[in-house]
């Protein structure tokens, strides 16, 4: 009886408790007071970040937004009635030269006829399947892009970007409108700006490092390594020279960019160049040159954050930037072997130095693809090596690495006007309709 009476007390005891209002301490509150002004910290540092990347995205959507309107500045410049002209003007330039050459070579009694020529068919072919290699190469790297970018898989598409770049490198002078179109026909295709953009700075970016120090090996290896054969030849200490000039303009614009990407003082170099080179009158509008110069960094920085997103990718662009510059400077050793030339690796290793050198010495030449200095360039660094075949050995060889190039490019927008806008408006318009469908879910 004792046991129940006391069991029942301690229920009404544990009901009043639970009745009881819940009594904070003073301490208790205190703690409550600094959660709550916590809290708002947090919240504030929360908005703060949200005001720093709403800034940053409104910096890149007016970086985008210039980047886009000089590629259409450059794009409706180079589709002007007066650039076709130019470069066309360029075109019989470079037919004329090659007409000049052959005859001057006739009068030498230096070329074979054509019928008279013997070829070694395997090694014709093997030098003929240059070009497609090279645009596979092109293709599968921008394809790697453009997937990456976009999410979408578009193999023909970035087999018409790289033709289109190829095309219109070749026929601009020091092959400066090839990015410009082909941002302009990215974005045409349904590419967002932003990706149009990128996508060939970044292969840009990639290549010109992976040159940078390719060429850097053969030349070195240039000074004690060629023979005779080549280093004898007329005119090949010109190009030699010019090779060296070419390589120091292309090395410095690299090294240059890497260094100012990295370093945290890379600003300040650049103000005390363009403050130095003001001085001594060499940079007269200095606000001009520094916009540019910041705007190169600024690029390279992003273009590197996009590929340390995937280092497979990355490692992919080197790859592939390796094999293009590999099978460029094979394509003469092909051609060597084609005319009936002993291949042998120590003949190979010599002919791409010299192709390498060919290149370099043409990359500063204010004409498009180089024209009439790749040429005569050709003609007197191999003369000694394809003999009286020099001339069809430098004719198939402009083929295969410009000429080629350049017919493919006149299809693909012969294509285009025809077919491939057309098609392109479809396919932009199912996309546009299955984005509704999916919204409307």
């Amino acid at each position: 009886m004792n046991l129940k009476r006391k069991r029942k007390h301690n229920s009404q005891e544990d009901c009043q408790n639970e009745q009881k209002p819940l009594i904070i301490p003073v301490q208790d509150e205190n703690v409550l007071e600094n959660q709550i002004s916590i809290e708002e910290v947090l919240a504030g540092v929360d908005f703060a970040k949200n005001v720093n990347e709403n800034i940053d995205s409104i910096v890149d959507v007016e970086h985008q937004a210039k980047a886009l309107q000089e590629a259409n500045e450059k794009v409706v410049k180079q589709k002007s009635p007066q650039k076709k002209i130019w470069s066309f003007i360029f075109l019989i330039i470079n037919i004329v030269i090659v007409v000049i050459i052959l005859l001057q070579m006739l009068e030498g009694q230096n070329v074979t006829p054509f019928y008279e020529l013997e070829f070694n068919a395997v090694f014709l072919i093997l030098a003929i399947l240059i070009f497609p290699a090279l645009m596979m190469c092109d293709q599968i790297r921008y394809n790697m892009l453009i997937t990456q970018s976009t999410k979408r898989h578009r193999p023909f598409l970035a087999y018409k970007v790289a033709g289109i770049g190829r095309y219109y490198d070749y026929i601009t002078p020091l092959a400066s409108g090839g990015q410009a179109f082909q941002i302009y026909y990215l974005t045409s295709r349904g590419v967002k700006a932003s990706k149009a953009i990128s996508i060939p700075l970044a292969r840009y970016i990639i290549q010109q490092i992976v040159f940078a120090f390719i060429a850097l090996f053969l030349l070195i290896g240039s000074l004690t390594f060629l023979k005779e054969t080549f280093t004898s030849a007329t005119g090949s200490t010109l190009v030699s020279v010019a090779s060296w000039i070419g390589f120091t303009i292309n090395f410095f614009v690299i090294f240059a960019t890497i260094i100012l990407s990295s370093s945290r003082l890379g600003h300040k170099v650049v103000i005390g160049i363009l403050k130095f080179l003001k001085k001594i009158k060499i940079v007269r509008n200095y606000d001009k040159y520094y916009n540019k110069l910041i705007k190169l960094v600024e690029e390279y920085q992003r273009t590197m954050k996009f590929f340390a997103k995937s280092p497979k990718l990355l490692f992919s662009m080197i790859f592939f930037s390796v094999l293009v510059l590999l099978l460029q400077y094979t394509a003469p050793f092909l051609i060597y072997c084609a005319l009936g030339g002993e291949p042998s690796v120590d003949i190979w290793i010599q002919i791409m130095i010299v192709s390498l050198m060919i290149d370099l010495a043409c990359s500063f030449v204010p004409l498009p693809g180089g024209s009439g200095a790749a040429e005569i360039s050709f003609a007197a660094m191999f003369s000694s090596l394809f003999s009286s075949g020099t001339f069809w050995a430098m004719l198939f060889w402009r083929f295969i690495t410009y000429y080629a190039f350049v017919l493919q490019g006149l299809g693909i927008i012969i294509y285009d006007y025809a077919i491939g806008n057309k098609k392109n408006q479809r396919l932009l318009e199912r996309w546009r309709q299955e984005e509704e469908n999916l919204n409307r879910k």
